[in-house]
């Protein structure tokens, strides 16, 4: 697969308590960077604008519930799919490569052109049947 335009952002975001960090905290102070940040990719698009999903990492280090389900309400309140996973288990991994597999489908489909990923092919690597 030939290296790509950025085209779905993945916010990666520590659920456990190990980190001594509010997992919406940490997930708002990156949208808010993303929407300071002037610039816009070879497409012209704003990183602002690309399609989002939620990751909520460490979920095999999960001690308080309550963290995931703030974050999943929060992502929620603003449009976004939350997956939980954990990188270390691989648990959640298949579903969150599967959205975002779906995420650049759509915008393939929707925005055909310089910028579209016609005749994508999946790299091995990332297909969510390894992972399982």
């Amino acid at each position: 697969m030939r290296p790509r335009v950025r085209q779905v952002l993945v916010h990666l975001v520590d659920v456990s308590s190990s980190s001594g960090r509010e997992p919406i905290e940490d997930f708002d102070v990156i949208m808010r960077e993303l929407a300071l940040f002037p610039g816009r990719d070879a497409s012209g698009e704003q990183l602002k604008d690309k399609p989002m999903v939620v990751a909520a990492n460490k979920i095999d280090a999960l001690d308080d519930p309550a963290r995931l389900e703030r974050l999943r309400s929060h992502a929620g309140d603003l449009g976004l799919p939350l997956f939980p996973v954990s990188a270390a288990t691989g648990e959640g991994v298949p579903a969150l490569l599967e959205a975002v597999w779906q995420a650049i489908a759509a915008r393939s489909t929707a925005s055909p052109g310089p910028a579209s990923d016609e005749g994508l092919e999946r790299d091995p690597e990332l297909d969510p049947a390894r992972h399982r």
